[in-house]
């Protein structure tokens, strides 16, 4: 797994996933695909953990600066750029690029001021048996034909959210 968004899951999660996550060595989308679903303003956003049907806010929040139609995202140290984009009712993927040929997705639920992230664990994905999903090993690549029609299928697959995103 890329070692900021693994970074980026630790500041989100505060802890270590089950598996890997869904990821991809080309990107599915181009950055015209994207929308600036936080707003065209920097913004620091502080990220919660679902815990015992309880939100738990994290120590370390991430800073989301917009640029073209991604954006970047820094926790003070590390930087990488997220893209979101729009699929069915409401939802998004978002597109997470560290700078390293590996891109990785997650979905996404905005509602009011808070965002809500759809980890999709390797270890979840096998268990759903969705066509287009490559396993090997731990992890787990999405096939260059999925794209936004595969996400679209996932939406009705969607794990707990279990971390929201809300601006400080």
């Amino acid at each position: 797994m890329a070692k900021f968004y693994r970074i980026f899951l630790l500041i989100l999660v505060a802890a270590t996933l089950d598996g890997c996550v869904l990821q991809s060595t080309t990107p599915l989308f181009k950055d015209a695909d994207g929308v600036l679903l936080l707003g065209n303003k920097k913004q620091r956003y502080a990220s919660y953990e679902l815990d015992k049907l309880s939100w738990k806010k994290s120590p370390d929040s991430m800073v989301f600066e917009p640029v073209s139609h991604h954006y970047k995202v820094s926790n003070g140290k590390d930087s990488a750029t997220a893209e979101f984009i729009a699929l069915r009712d409401g939802n998004y993927v978002m597109q997470f690029d560290e700078g390293k040929g590996t891109y990785v997705y997650t979905l996404v639920s905005p509602h009011g001021k808070e965002i809500f992230l759809y980890l999709l664990t390797c270890d979840y994905l096998k268990k759903q048996n969705i066509a287009g999903i490559r396993f090997k090993k731990d992890d787990c690549f999405i096939e260059p034909k999925f794209g936004r029609s595969g996400f679209d299928a996932l939406l009705k697959h969607l794990p707990i959210a279990n971390i929201k995103l809300q601006a400080e």
